[in-house]
Parts: structure tokens; sequence; C-alpha cells
């Protein structure tokens, strides 16, 4: 009788350790695994490298070529097509052992500022709005879409949501989903919170927002790109947004003097004022 039990004793013992050995295997079962899609980022001091969302590290041991020659970090670039292999470390980091330079972007991708479902593009602007609800963010007229696989970035660290404000500098690319939304891949922060313009009569800042006024457009410089509102002169930028009361969109070309208008700006090293929005025929 005791001889049975030992034997079905060692008989569990051994199924045990069998359920263990598959477990373990099956969590380190990422070693080795391939991968490949876009660069969306490359943090070289970080010596991270985005493709289609998933944050790769670069080892010292990492092997990295293009064209079938050695390669290193600072030959990656956004919109580079990149193919490898990785492992899965015990911080759960994707460690790659090997990475090859498929293509590298060109010019055009780079430089897009549209872009398809299945292309990204570039953006860059002020956040004039933070909805931490629907973890939207507003630049310009823009609303785009942050998700859980954005890369948020400043400096070379990881941010998140939480440290996006109204008024934070930001650059990154985002694609187009099948919603029609504008979903962020990655970004950058940078800059700081607009600064009140000095003597402006109706400007007023507050804690989060920036920089806003209202009032009359006294003067419209077209060959230099601005405005005169109430002794102050604004400079419009590539990506100032100015639109109507109902959202419909102008140019600089349809603005006049005498024309009231609010808007909001953000104040340049070199003391520029730099509109981040106008909209003509609203005031408060």
């Amino acid at each position: 009788m005791k001889l049975i039990r030992k034997i079905a004793l060692n008989g569990l013992l051994a199924l045990s350790m069998t359920a263990l050995a598959f477990s373990q295997t099956g969590e380190r079962s990422a070693e080795g695994s391939s991968f490949q899609g876009k660069v969306s980022s490359v943090d070289k001091t970080a010596q991270t490298v985005v493709v289609d969302g998933k944050t790769y590290q670069l080892l010292g041991t990492s092997q990295i070529t293009k064209g079938q020659q050695p390669a290193n970090v600072t030959d990656l670039a956004m919109g580079d097509k990149v193919a490898g292999n990785f492992k899965r470390s015990a911080e759960d980091k994707l460690e790659v052992l090997k990475l090859d330079i498929v293509a590298k972007s060109t010019p055009e991708v780079v430089a897009a500022t549209d872009t398809s479902r299945s292309e990204s593009a570039s953006f860059n602007g002020t956040v004039s709005k933070v909805d931490k609800v629907s973890q939207t963010l507003t630049i310009g007229s823009r609303t785009f879409q942050v998700l859980p696989t954005t890369t948020i970035t400043r400096n070379g660290a990881t941010m998140n949501f939480n440290d996006l404000k109204p008024g934070v500098k930001l650059s990154g690319r985002y694609k187009i989903s099948d919603q029609n939304k504008m979903e962020v891949l990655v970004m950058e922060m940078g800059g700081r919170v607009a600064d009140q313009a000095v003597g402006a009569a109706q400007d007023k800042v507050t804690s989060e927002s920036g920089a806003s006024f209202s009032g009359k457009i006294s003067k419209v410089n077209r060959s230099e790109q601005t405005i005169k509102i109430d002794k102050q002169t604004y400079h419009l930028q590539p990506t100032t947004p100015i639109t109507r009361a109902d959202g419909s969109p102008l140019t600089l070309s349809n603005l006049k003097e005498d024309q009231r208008v609010t808007g909001t700006y953000n104040r340049a090293d070199n003391g520029t004022l730099e509109l981040l929005s106008l909209q003509v025929g609203r005031q408060k």
C-alpha cells in the first residue's frame, strides 16, 4: 500500500515539474521572434526604436545592418522599413538581436503633410485643448486621438497622456483610421507654455490655456504675414488655422481692417507674438 502511495506521489510530482517547465517555456516563447515594419520613432539616447507601435530596445550586442553592411542606430530614421529578431527580457523589454534596414525612408514620406489610411503624416503645433476622458488633444482646428500604443517623449524621457497640457508644443506623426480619426503614432513634447504679451489691452492668460486675445484688426500686412490688433503685431505661422465663427476656413487674404477677431498666441524666444489660432467675427 505504501509503495502504491509513493508511486502516485512521485507521479504527481513529475506532472507538476512538467507543467512548470511548459509554463516557463511559454513565457519565453518570444525569444528569437521576428518582427518587421516601418520605423515611427528613434531615440538615440535611450537606444530604442518604435516599429508599428512596439518599442524595441537596442543592445550593445544587437547586430544592425543596411544592405548587408554593418550599421548602427544613427543610420535609423523615421519611415525606414526594417526587419529583424528580438527576445523578451526578464524586465519584459523587447531586446533586438538582429535588425536589418530593408529600405530607407524617402524625403517625400518624411515631409508629408497629408496622409492616406495606409501612410503616416507629420504634425506640429501648440496644444489648445486636452480631453482626458476621450484621450484626445486639439492643435489648431484638428483633433488628434491618443492611443494606448502612442509613444510620448520629452528630451528622450518617456511621458504619458497626463503630462499633456494646453500651451505645450508638440510634434509627431499620425495616421487616419478607418473611422477617419487622426490617431497619433508618436509625439515629442517640447517648448514651453505660452506667455502673455505685455501691453495687449484685452489679452488674458490662465494657468493652462496660455494667452488669448480679442480686438479689432487695425492693419493687415500680407507680405510679412502679420496683422495688427490693439497696437500689438501678431505673426501668422504656416500652421495657424483661420476660421469663421461657424468653423469654416479662411485665409490671410480674407482678413480686412476693422474685422473683430479672437485668437490665441505664443511668445517666441525672440519676442515675436506667434498666432496659434485666429477666429473672425466672434466676441465673448
